[in-house]
């Protein structure tokens, strides 16, 4: 509904892609987030989710190419940088949910999951 009476307000693109890439609809994400784009060039966190789906498609040029993009335009969420650490090394992102997590808290709590995430990782 909110698409038919404001087709041209790219955070609805945005939240619709991240729905849809959250259910596994990758392809159909990434046309959601394309559109974003097109409306908002600027906003770096679309770029980023836009990069993460492509990263679950094995287009990790073009994902790291976006997440480089919301990094200039000023998305700066640990997450970015840990994809582009950790993806090429990891065929199962959702083991690294932890390292990104401590990242983000960076408290001595946090230091066990991350390594024992790590240690999995081949």
């Amino acid at each position: 509904m909110a698409l038919r009476l404001k087709s041209d307000f790219a955070p609805t693109f945005t939240n619709r892609g991240n729905a849809k890439a959250s259910m596994g609809n990758h392809q159909e994400a990434i046309a959601d987030l394309d559109r974003a784009v097109e409306l908002d060039p600027d906003n770096g966190s679309t770029r980023f989710y836009r990069g993460y789906v492509k990263a679950h498609l094995n287009r990790h040029q073009e994902a790291l190419a976006d997440n480089d993009e919301g990094i200039k335009l000023g998305f700066d969420d640990p997450l970015v940088f840990g994809l582009r650490v950790f993806k090429p090394i990891s065929k199962n992102i959702e083991r690294l949910w932890p390292i990104f997590e401590a990242i983000k808290l960076d408290t001595e709590d946090s230091i066990p999951s991350a390594c024992a995430a790590m240690s999995g990782l081949s």
